[in-house]
């Protein structure tokens, strides 16, 4: 998942979180260059040629955690890339800027537009990109933009979510996550900050059933900005965003409860590391343990001293360490440093 907001002026974004997959094939070849380590990477999906990380600069990265091998792939644009989505192995989809949308289908290894960037480059981001099979896919962004695709990308269909009066320019949509029961839940903020960046209307959180056609909205729990959420399964969410806010729901979203999270950073990204725990995670280094049913969180401290900001993560297959990069690069934490004695096996 990757995070983006206009905030004091300038641009506010995540850095990446990667939970590393199970040993592959060489993700490096003879046509690949070594990819720029400095370079910001925004979200990531595991494809049949590694982890695939999308971000700044139309940069694309393919890392293969057996070698610890990066490499970067040559893209047809140098828009920002602020989404990427694999719903097969081979094939998998990444949105960016100006409303751009690029394709792959083997694994990674080369892309090609399959959605054109608009002429406004600034007004047209789309930040998340989430596909239930081959074909149907949902893109999402700025001023409510949805784009809906039925045919695998040849063709996208532009839709909006709109409030009660039919207005969508206050509406912007920084994730779409799946719901655990094949529909998808889009999360964002509904109206314009003040110069104290306080919002007076209820977060953006809305549902879809029939894949994007139609989406019906859910009780928000928070008069701000939403970053992102979590599904659990069995009716349970999670849902966060700025300034330390944490909120579950047991009947999936009608009610929820705050949870006590003892700090002002903004949460980019969320795990589920056992059937009734997740590891949030954002900015200013902050990783937190919520154990469900809990008034409060836990604080992990990783020891390594150095601050980041982590928005996006996979799961080991082994689940007993992670690979975890943000604004300081790479570095590899067992699950024992998490405060975990292994990670789960499922992937949101």
């Amino acid at each position: 998942m990757a995070v983006f907001r206009a905030l004091a002026g300038g641009l506010f974004l995540s850095a990446v979180f990667i939970f590393v997959a199970s040993p592959m094939a060489a993700a490096c070849n003879g046509a690949q260059a070594e990819a720029d380590k400095k370079v910001l990477l925004t979200d990531l999906a595991q494809a049949a040629k590694g982890i695939v990380a999308a971000g700044e600069g139309g940069s694309v990265n393919l890392y293969e955690p057996q070698t610890g091998e990066i490499c970067a792939v040559h893209t047809p644009t140098k828009l920002f890339l602020t989404s990427v989505d694999f719903p097969t192995p081979d094939k998998g989809w990444i949105v960016g800027y100006g409303g751009v949308v690029l394709h792959s289908d083997d694994g990674g290894a080369s892309w090609r537009t399959q959605l054109p960037p608009s002429d406004s480059t600034e007004s047209q981001p789309l930040f998340s990109v989430r596909f239930l099979d081959a074909l149907r896919g949902v893109a999402a962004g700025a001023y409510g933009t949805m784009m809906i695709t039925r045919d695998g990308g040849t063709t996208w269909t532009r839709s909006e979510i709109e409030d009660e009066e039919g207005n969508a320019e206050s509406r912007h949509i920084f994730a779409l996550i799946r719901d655990g029961s094949g529909g998808l839940i889009a999360i964002g903020e509904s109206g314009e900050p003040d110069d104290d960046m306080n919002i007076t209307v209820p977060g953006l959180l809305y549902r879809s059933t029939d894949g994007g056609e139609t989406w019906g909205p859910l009780n928000s729990p928070y008069h701000g900005t939403l970053f992102g959420g979590l599904s659990l399964g069995g009716g349970r969410l999670l849902v966060f965003g700025l300034r330390g806010h944490l909120f579950s729901s047991d009947d999936e979203g009608q009610t929820w409860r705050e949870i006590d999270t003892g700090t002002t950073a903004s949460f980019f990204g969320a795990l589920q590391t056992a059937h009734d725990s997740v590891l949030v995670y954002g900015s200013e280094g902050t990783m937190l343990r919520y154990h469900w049913g809990a008034k409060a969180t836990e604080r992990v401290v990783t020891g390594d001293g150095v601050i980041r900001d982590y928005s996006a993560g996979l799961y080991l297959t082994d689940r007993r360490s992670a690979v975890i990069a943000g604004n300081g690069g790479l570095q590899t934490f067992g699950a024992g440093q998490l405060g975990l004695a292994e990670l789960s096996s499922k992937n949101p």
